[in-house]
């Protein structure tokens, strides 16, 4: 089986090594002054057998004016990795070429899945490289992830064995393991958590499904560590309008189409600390998320294809918690409370918890018919992109193996 690794590597500019001065990038950003995880990852990978392994680097730069610093970046730390297997690294010129070829044949409306401006479009991009490349199976990391066990790929073998028959085989979640080597969240003690339990309802549905099979139907992803199947990455993409907690909005969408999503539990990695991000902007995102997670539910005879009509009991305990109808006034009462205690201490983003409290869920609500007609219409570009790929791949293909760090 052939099995290709897609990683994706983010990096600004030295001076915006401090969180308050470094641009928005998705994903884990790291200073061209500093080391960043990719080099640990890949040395992880050295354990397992090279024969039908081939490791993808997504390059990406916050500013335009490093490019060229972030390649030899990425070409010194490929080096000193020392794989055995082959090591692509996909820059914005390699980019601007597959874009270029698009044209001459006359498909240039399909760019924009030639595009790393967002998380989703990163994963749509490993996909389309997956397919490009024949690849059996595309396994999606982050940089950081480290692979402990030298059996990785006979246990990723396992679980195809071990997935239920009656569905296609879409994809395999990757336990993340934490830095410290649990297999839980840590439960934050806050008040505000306890209008907002996110890791305690995560470490419900774990226990859940660590009472199951090995293998097991799962509604909840660690974030972007999968193992996605040719037949999934030819059916759904991910959704571009969903900038945080794309993965499990993807696992949703795969599961409406009828693909059979699994959580293997000894097909590990250690994670990295997730990066920090602002309480009130976390709160946001998740609004904008669940509301247009819970359309799809709902409507999911537009979305579906040949699977089973799915409730919020097939995503319980978590998110389907998030995802009822009450969650615009459970957001609502959480950012309102964080609203007067900023407002008490005169801390600037009080104002952020207003507009979290006030419009944004009004906003959410309103726009998630738009949204969804939106996807819809993605969906069937990523289609017909796909047969595009189909028939002009060896090109395509030509272009990346062609091109020199």
């Amino acid at each position: 089986m052939k099995t290709i690794f897609t990683i994706v590597s983010s990096w600004c500019p030295p001076e915006q090594s401090e969180p308050d001065k470094r641009k928005y990038i998705p994903g884990m950003c790291t200073p061209l002054n500093e080391d960043g995880g990719i080099e640990n990852t890949l040395r992880s990978l050295r354990q397992l057998p090279a024969r039908d392994l081939e490791v993808i680097i997504i390059a990406v730069a916050s500013d335009p004016g490093i490019e060229e610093a972030v390649v030899k970046k990425l070409a010194g730390v490929i080096k000193s990795a020392r794989l055995k297997c082959t090591v692509r690294v996909i820059t914005n010129r390699i980019l601007n070429r597959l874009k270029s070829r698009l044209e001459e044949v006359g498909f240039g409306r399909y760019r924009r899945f030639l595009n790393t401006s967002s998380l989703p479009r990163q994963r749509n991009l490993a996909l389309l490289l997956g397919y490009l490349y024949e690849a059996d199976a595309t396994v999606i990391l982050e940089e950081g992830c480290l692979i402990a066990e030298r059996t990785f790929l006979k246990r990723i073998g396992e679980s195809i064995q071990l997935s239920t028959p009656c569905q296609p085989l879409g994809a395999i979640g990757i336990y993340g393991m934490q830095p410290d080597g649990g297999r839980l969240f840590h439960e934050s003690v806050g008040w505000r958590d306890t209008g907002w339990p996110k890791d305690k309802l995560i470490n419900q549905t774990l226990h859940k499904i660590g009472k199951a099979d090995r293998v097991t139907a799962t509604p909840f992803i660690f974030g972007s560590k999968m193992v996605i199947m040719r037949s999934l990455a030819k059916d759904v993409c991910f959704d571009p309008f969903i900038k945080y907690g794309t993965d499990l909005d993807f696992l949703l969408d795969a599961r409406l189409r009828g693909h059979h999503f699994t959580l293997d539990r000894l097909l590990t990695v250690k994670a990295p600390a997730p990066p920090p991000r602002q309480r009130w902007r976390r709160y946001r995102q998740d609004i904008y998320r669940f509301i247009h997670m819970r359309y799809k539910l709902t409507h999911q005879g537009q979305l579906r294809s040949n699977g089973q009509k799915l409730t919020l009991q097939d995503f319980g305990p978590y998110p389907a918690a998030f995802m009822r109808f009450s969650f615009c006034t459970r957001a609502a009462l959480v950012n309102a409370c964080c609203f007067l205690v900023n407002l008490l201490h005169f801390r600037s983003k009080t104002l952020h918890y207003l507009v979290n409290a006030c419009w944004i869920p009004l906003h959410a609500r309103w726009s998630q018919k738009i949204r969804f007609k939106r996807y819809l219409a993605m969906l069937e570009d990523w289609h017909s992109f796909i047969k595009v790929i189909k028939e002009d791949r060896k090109v395509l293909r030509d272009i990346i193996m062609n091109s020199e760090l």
